[in-house]
């Protein structure tokens, strides 16, 4: 069975920060250095509760099959107002407490509150920006609520958002030949961002033969997009994803779908001399469907 609700919640939980006024109308710093709270000369940014939806699942009928819907709240944020506006990416959304009106944790598991909801950055597009003025659209997981409850008491935690800066590209030639070490690029110093090849060993998402692994550090926002490339820089076709051990660092990893040409490298689009803003989440009282 399943149940789907969803309430519209304009306006709700608006959060302006009061603490952001210390930065008197302060630039963001560039992304290779220091975050600062977003204020700048566009306004304060906004964060208010848009849509909160429910799911909830039972299995009436006993079955040898697991699986069913995501279950738990899912709530919309809308994200406004100075760099936001004009903000190509954002990423880091991290929670730091989650309560119902009944003292219920909203913690959807612990492998993800307390950590970032999402750890890289996202590029903003025109779905993300859809119905939302001068921002963009942000979607949490929370657990389930008690029936009883009747709002999210309180929510707070942060995201990052980046904006402005020049597309630029890296060719990382025999990207194999560099496991273990850092690529030495003046392009990537510039973005701030770390780029380690790592040993490629035999795994469910990595073959040796066909894959290419590699770690980042630093601004990792900075990072656009990657892809393997032959020795002339000619695409190679394959596939990309990562993955993370434990609380080790995330690695990833881009596969050809047959076996690497000789000396294959790397294709990097990297997002060089952006604005990165830290926006602090903190909504009281809201209602839930």
């Amino acid at each position: 069975m399943r149940r789907m609700r969803a309430w519209m919640a304009a306006g709700a939980a608006l959060l302006i920060v009061g603490a952001w006024a210390a930065w008197g109308g302060q630039p963001a710093e560039k992304a290779a250095g220091p975050d600062r709270p977003a204020a700048g000369a566009g306004g304060d940014v906004k964060v208010v509760a848009a849509v909160v939806e429910e799911t909830r699942h039972k299995r009436l009928v006993p079955s040898k099959h697991r699986g069913g819907p995501i279950t738990g709240l899912k709530l919309t944020l809308h994200v406004t107002g100075g760099p936001a506006a004009g903000a190509t990416r954002f990423g880091h959304v991290a929670l730091t407490e989650a309560v119902d009106d009944r003292g219920t944790s909203l913690e959807k598991s612990r492998s993800v509150f307390g950590r970032k909801q999402r750890e890289g950055f996202v590029t903003i597009d025109d779905w993300k920006r859809r119905g939302v003025e001068g921002g963009f659209a942000v979607e949490l997981r929370l657990a389930e609520t008690p029936r009883a409850a009747t709002k999210i008491a309180r929510l707070s935690g942060s995201l990052k958002v980046l904006s402005g800066g020049k597309t630029a590209e890296v060719v990382v030639k025999d990207a194999r030949s560099l496991a273990g070490k850092a690529v030495d690029d003046a392009t990537l110093t510039a973005a701030g961002l770390k780029v380690t090849v790592v040993q490629t060993k035999t795994g469910i998402m990595m073959d040796p033969k066909k894959s290419i692994c590699y770690r980042l550090s630093g601004n990792e926002g900075a990072l656009l997009d990657a892809e393997l490339v032959d020795a002339s820089g000619g695409p190679v076709k394959g596939s990309s994803g990562s993955f993370r051990r434990g609380d080790g660092p995330r690695t990833h990893v881009l596969s050809a779908r047959e076996k690497l040409p000789e000396k294959a490298g790397l294709k990097l689009k990297v997002l060089v001399g952006a604005e990165t803003a830290t926006v602090p989440i903190a909504l009281t009282d809201v209602p839930l469907p």
